[in-house]
């Protein structure tokens, strides 16, 4: 189930989300295989892509900085820890009347489920 959260932010800023992923027992999720993807919208579905992200986690791979000004995904294989990053340069094509959407999605090939981690509006 996502969480829902919507968020609040001054036009042209970089925005940042973490998340902290675990199984049923606490654990951290191995993201080793799976694929995270992020889109931002001008509004709901189908409505105009701003930009979208995704990103591979091979095993062994570790967490790194996403740059603020592009923007883009990064999570290690076996922390459980994933960064979603809206770069200032899209965030700065968001008008102020604008109600923006985003979603972050993992792939886990497998069980082959596509499950949203978070959502909301921006």
């Amino acid at each position: 189930m996502a969480i829902n959260s919507d968020l609040t932010y001054v036009k042209g800023d970089t925005v940042r989300l973490t998340a902290y992923l675990t199984g049923t027992t606490g654990a951290p999720l191995n993201l080793a295989g799976c694929t995270l993807t992020a889109s931002l919208r001008k509004g709901y579905y189908p409505s105009t892509l701003v930009v979208q992200y995704e990103k591979y986690i091979s095993a062994g791979s570790t967490l790194a900085d996403v740059y603020g000004f592009t923007g883009g995904l990064g999570a290690s294989a076996t922390g459980g820890t994933a960064y979603l990053v809206f770069g200032s340069t899209y965030m700065q094509n968001l008008s102020a009347n604008t109600t923006a959407k985003y979603d972050l999605e993992i792939y886990d090939p497998v069980t082959k489920d596509i499950t949203t981690l978070v959502r909301g509006s921006i």
